[in-house]
């Protein structure tokens, strides 16, 4: 069987001062995803795991709108339900 594998590095990110009351929710949610990510068995659930991540980073650089934040806290209370069935 072939096999890719994906690699990525680190990224590190300041917090915009407007955003500073959300520091910790955001923090939460990420480890959250990304220990969804690393742990589940189903790959269909680590890449969306992987997916919430890469939007909690945009939220981060200002691509996304607060109102956003919502909806991907969702998608995580989402994932972790997948996590608990499987």
């Amino acid at each position: 069987m072939r096999a890719i594998r994906l690699s990525f590095r680190s990224l590190r990110f300041e917090v915009a001062p407007e955003r500073e009351h959300l520091y910790g929710r955001i923090k939460g949610l990420l480890e959250k995803a990304e220990e969804i990510a690393n742990s589940h068995e189903s790959v269909k659930i680590r890449l969306k795991a992987m997916e919430v991540a890469a939007r909690l980073a945009q939220f981060l650089a200002g691509v996304l709108k607060d109102v956003q934040l919502d909806e991907i806290e969702a998608e995580i209370r989402k994932l972790e339900g997948a996590e608990e069935e499987g």
